[in-house]
């Protein structure tokens, strides 16, 4: 499959019980490259330096302990099992390191489209998503690059 690059471009916060630093660290995918097929998701984020006043922006325990083993970073790597599709979307669900859940939601004809090799920027073409229809969302275009 092709490498292609997610950009940033909406982020919907809902109610949700995944804590804010997991929702910080999937908008840092801004930039990112990403792979995936129907059984596996792997993106790849831009290093970034941290903002200041957060020096521990990205805490994968829920203890929220400060120490490093809990800093989350880098890439985010799952299997992916199908879980819904309709006329416009495909839905699949993942899990963070840690187990908990989310949503990975392309448009249905994403796979398709790439195939073309004019194939153009996909606007809101990749959603990562709370697990809970009423959480958070944060859609990416995705762009093709050889």
């Amino acid at each position: 499959m092709k490498k292609m690059k997610l950009r940033f471009i909406e982020e919907q916060k809902g109610m949700s019980y995944v804590p804010d630093f997991i929702y910080d660290w999937v908008k840092t995918f801004d930039g990112a490259t990403i792979e995936f097929s129907e059984i596996h998701l792997k993106i790849i984020p831009i290093d970034k330096v941290p903002e200041l006043g957060h020096p521990f922006p990205l805490l994968t325990s829920l203890h929220k302990s400060k120490e490093e083993k809990y800093i989350k970073s880098g890439p985010l790597i799952s299997d992916l099992e199908i879980e819904n599709t309709d006329n416009y979307t495909k839905t699949y669900l993942g899990h963070f390191e840690n187990g908990w859940k989310f949503r990975f939601i392309i448009k249905s004809s994403l796979i398709e489209i790439l195939n073309n090799l004019n194939a153009p920027t996909l606007e809101k073409a990749v959603c990562i998503a709370d697990y809970k229809p009423s959480g958070w969302a944060i859609f990416f275009d995705i762009t093709t690059f050889h």
